[in-house]
């Protein structure tokens, strides 16, 4: 896949799923409140409060229309005084450890088209008095089940439709509402002086405290939120890209290199198989390949070990030829080697016996050896730019952090709407950063002029791998040949097609009965190896929650 391709697909993921997001936020339900009217009477020692409802139902696969309330706030005292439900469906008022409902059930299914309910209930003692006045705060919903259209809320004779209040504030007569209209999340607070509470409250005109002018940004910032969800989303989505490709074209173009063929015959160079894999691979920096499996027939061809049946014999310890990362190699088998000779089936037998913890650090053993070695790491430096890549991952880091410590910031505070945001935000991040590093071959980095042509040498030699019938072109008079491609495929994790090629024409290398013999022989060793190091039983649990507010609760329909 070609740079421009990948740094494509890289910047258009984010926008692909903005546009998911933004496709759910649009589908309609097929239930919904289009009317909700709220009349709360405010008296001196209580409050009586009726709620109408109108559901308009788009199908007909609903039994209940309900409401729930939460026994937190003021409504954890709250007791019904009369109902109203549709007729031929029954009212029910069930409770639970945490909330209760009012429900209009039906045995059969309601029809599609309009239904009204209506509950009324009382709520003693609902006020939080200081030295001055009193207050109401009360969430009357925080979570309805649909979407409401049209609100209007009576408090005491004063009407408001929240329609004509775009910015979710309403203050009037010592009256303050705090709503985001059509959202389903309402809140009121009252201010009443106190010594009102000891008589039949009376409205009256007056200034909301500072207290409450506070409290009423709070409801244009909630309401912001809500109304510009996607655009913000869509602007920080945006700002990234930009960033991303500004990146991309001061630090990771390369140059344009012609006349490389689409496929090469031979290796380009002198790499041994895993440098290859280190320093051209998809996922520059690291390996992917069969490293280990790859070296041992590196080692293989060049007369350092011959394979026979599920034993590996050591023929030269070390020389000068060899470098750390194939010194490391040799030396783990020859540490558990007797007579130069690495048994597969005694080692299983002897690991099998062994204590979890002499297990264990046989294991960490066999991981450091796929660990890269210092040289290759100055090699990978000498050649190409990672500079590029690793602030392509901080940016999108920075970003995936920052949504996700606003996320645990709204969450401790019971922030409406911002916790949606930046979870959506977070969700986001986190799988463009998966993409990134998935696709990004060299997108975002830069090799040397001088070795970026090797780099496009390597990468058709490995499309002579991918080819079936191109291989079969080849005879087997040169065996030396077929003992590099082996390797090198290995390497490219395409060694299926050149050993079945080698079978079918009989080509044997020296000092290897059977070229899958490594893969099996190290199978082996690894499997036995994590069984030994595994405790034989464990379980774990997790256990917690959150909780908190001041009311509230939701409905809809079911």
């Amino acid at each position: 896949m070609k740079e421009q391709t990948r740094l494509f697909l890289i910047l258009a993921f984010p926008f692909f799923l903005f546009g998911a997001y933004s496709l759910l936020q649009s589908i309609e339900s097929d239930s919904f409140v289009s009317n909700y009217d709220l009349t709360i009477n405010v008296l001196s020692d209580k409050i009586e409060v009726t709620e109408n409802l109108t559901y308009t139902l788009a199908s007909n696969r609903f039994r209940e229309l309900y409401r729930t309330y939460d026994k937190i706030g003021p409504q954890k005292n709250l007791y019904v005084t009369s109902f109203y439900c549709p007729i031929g469906s029954i009212f029910s008022a069930p409770a639970y450890n945490t909330y209760f409902e009012l429900i209009c059930k039906k045995e059969n299914y309601y029809d599609v088209g309009e239904h009204e309910i209506s509950f009324s209930y009382e709520i003693p003692s609902p006020y939080v008095c200081y030295d001055d006045y009193c207050e109401l705060f009360w969430t009357i919903m925080n979570n309805f089940g649909s979407k409401i259209e049209d609100v209007t809320i009576n408090v005491n004779g004063n009407i408001f439709d929240l329609s004509s209040f775009p910015n979710g504030q309403i203050q009037n007569n010592n009256i303050l509402i705090k709503t985001i209209p059509k959202e389903s999340i309402f809140e009121i607070r009252i201010l009443i002086p106190r010594e009102n509470i000891e008589s039949s409250y009376q409205t009256k005109p007056g200034e909301i405290l500072p207290e409450f002018k506070k409290y009423s940004n709070y409801s244009r910032f909630y309401t912001f939120l809500y109304n510009y969800r996607l655009t913000i989303i869509f602007s920080m989505i945006s700002l990234t890209a930009f960033l991303l490709y500004n990146l991309f074209t001061r630090s990771g173009r390369e140059k344009e290199v012609r006349g490389i063929p689409d496929v090469l015959h031979y290796a380009p160079s002198k790499l041994k198989p895993y440098e290859v894999d280190f320093l051209f691979s998809g996922n520059i920096g690291a390996f992917e390949g069969d490293v280990i499996d790859a070296t041992l027939l590196d080692l293989i061809k060049r007369g350092y070990l011959k394979i026979k049946g599920n034993t590996i014999e050591i023929l030269k310890v070390s020389d000068s030829t060899l470098n750390t990362f194939e010194k490391r190699i040799i030396n783990f088998y020859a540490k558990y080697a007797e007579n130069n000779i690495f048994d597969a089936k005694a080692f299983k037998k002897q690991v099998s016996k062994m204590s979890q913890f002499k297990a264990k650090m046989i294991l960490n053993e066999l991981n450091e050896l796929r660990n890269p070695t210092k040289d290759l790491f100055q090699k990978l430096k000498d050649i190409f730019n990672t500079k590029p890549k690793k602030t392509a991952v901080t940016i999108l880091g920075f970003f995936g952090v920052l949504s996700l410590f606003i996320l645990l910031i709204s969450i401790g505070l019971n922030l409406m709407y911002l916790p949606q945001l930046s979870l959506t935000l977070l969700i986001i991040y986190s799988l463009w950063t998966f993409v990134l590093i998935k696709l990004d071959d060299y997108v975002f980095g830069k090799y040397k002029e001088d070795v970026i042509e090797e780099k496009l040498k390597w990468d058709a030699f490995k499309n002579l791998f991918k080819n079936y019938s191109m291989i079969e072109k080849y005879k087997p008079q040169d065996i030396s040949m077929w003992g590099d491609w082996l390797s090198y495929a290995t390497v490219f994790g395409l060694a299926k097609n050149v050993i079945k090629i080698m079978k079918k024409h009989k080509i044997a290398l020296p000092n290897i009965d059977d070229p899958i013999r490594v893969s099996r022989i190290n199978r082996l060793i690894w499997s036995t190896t994590r069984i030994a190091a595994t405790p034989k039983s464990s379980s774990s649990g997790f256990s917690g929650g959150i909780g908190g507010g001041f009311g509230g609760g939701g409905g809809g329909a079911r």
